[in-house]
């Protein structure tokens, strides 16, 4: 192609050789790519097996440090594939496994080694919890998924699993579950217990230590703090510890913490220690006790001026509505943050549920005419109104209703107990 470039002179010809070399330098580009992805592999697994050692048998080891060998003499011979990079990386049973490209992660090791993976370059990397994890042997060793030179943007969805014995202690700021989240990440679906507790000696803790990054949006869905957290600095918080210079806009929805976070550094809030401008926080409530806070007028959230906040409660400060200890045992709580009843996310087995939870296995609270609260058990399906075509239709006090105007509710159908939306 090179030598025709001087002896072509036609335009049909030139043409040609336009599309010639456009063709050879998207092969160049694409081996580029590909050798890339392979030295990223190869330094990935090198981070593993230095940071993993202690947890793996020298077996495994062994068969990891072969993989390296391996790679490296590919990259060097220029014969690596696509095809042998993902042999080489599926082939490790401790690895977490991945469907459709996803992470399945099912104990406390595959925890512990995803967060390796993301930590060393892999932070778009999306994760499921397939089990509840139990950290007990696990715990010394964890380090925060996402740091700030790997800042973690995938999805991590727990699918409502519980984290249980995760006791972070670190002489670092940023710490949590999350160390460092930027943009578009998403972190969902799980609750650290009461056996839980995030130390560190530096600013920024919570389950998500901080955002950092690009501007953008960063979700929070469905997440429970039941530990506790303790920092030596500031910006400590349940849920989120900070916005660093207004990087992650936050929209959090269906969060919770029960557990007290103490900031000996002030600075502090409930769900966030500093929130940024742009941030939304809907369904959330806390009960626990935040030390570190500027005062009953920022208790829940600090943030920018202008934080939307829909249908919030906090036993403490001013910031959103007060809710008291008979409040949230009574079911009322738990009543009032599933709105208007229309999408039931959470539940209360009342005098057995200390406060509402995020798994629906527990039972729905509905409210009585007298204006009490009480369980419907046995209900087996949910309808909207407009669906409702039956005509013996009867409320829980077996008065038949009208099918065309039926409210929001619990009702009786074909002897079977049904909702309403």
């Amino acid at each position: 192609a090179i030598e025709a470039v001087a002896t072509t002179s036609d335009v049909e010809g030139k043409y040609a050789l336009v599309g010639t070399f456009s063709d050879l330098f998207q092969q160049i580009y694409e081996n580029k790519k590909l050798y890339v992805s392979l030295m990223d592999e190869a330094e990935t697994l090198l981070a593993l097996s230095e940071n993993l050692a202690s947890m793996l048998t020298e077996e495994e080891v062994e068969a990891m440090n072969n993989a390296i060998a391996a790679i490296y003499e590919a990259y060097l011979a220029g014969t690596a594939t696509e095809e042998m990079i993902d042999a080489i990386t599926s082939s490790f049973s401790f690895l977490p496994p991945q469907e459709n490209g996803v992470y399945q992660i099912s104990n406390g090791s595959q925890l512990s080694i995803f967060s390796t993976l993301v930590n060393n370059g892999s932070t778009k990397a999306n994760a499921v919890l397939t089990a509840d994890i139990d950290m007990t042997e696990y715990s010394a060793s964890f380090q925060p998924i996402g740091c700030e030179s790997a800042k973690y943007s995938g999805t991590f969805d727990g699918q409502g699993h519980r984290i249980k014995n995760l006791k972070i202690s670190l002489d670092q700021a940023r710490v949590g579950v999350f160390g460092v989240v930027q943009t578009p990440a998403i972190i969902k679906n799980f609750v650290l217990d009461e056996s839980c507790s995030i130390e560190c000696t530096g600013n920024y803790a919570g389950i998500i230590g901080s955002a950092m990054g690009n501007r953008g949006d960063i979700y929070m869905e469905n997440l429970g703090m039941e530990g506790t957290i303790h920092l030596a600095g500031y910006n400590g918080a349940g849920i989120i510890g900070n916005s660093q210079g207004d990087a992650g806009i936050f929209h959090m929805k269906n969060c919770y913490v029960t557990g007290n976070v103490t900031a000996d550094g002030g600075y502090s809030g409930a769900l966030t220690g500093w929130a940024g401008g742009g941030a939304s926080f809907e369904n959330c409530w806390v009960i626990g006790e935040i030390h570190g806070t500027d005062g009953t007028s920022t208790y829940f959230i600090r943030g920018a001026s202008g934080p939307i906040i829909t249908n919030c409660y906090c036993k403490y400060g001013t910031q959103v509505t007060n809710i008291t200890d008979d409040q949230v045992a009574s079911g009322e709580l738990c009543y009032l943050l599933n709105g208007d009843q229309s999408e039931i996310v959470w539940y209360q087995t009342i005098g057995e549920d200390k406060h509402p939870v995020l798994d629906p296995s527990h039972d729905i609270v509905v409210k009585n005419e007298d204006g009490s609260y009480a369980n419907v058990t046995g209900i087996e399906s949910v309808h909207s109104s407009e669906s409702i075509v039956h005509r013996d239709i009867f409320d829980l006090s077996g008065r038949k209703v009208s099918g065309n105007k039926l409210g929001k509710g619990i009702y009786i159908m074909n002897g079977k107990k049904v909702m309403i939306k």
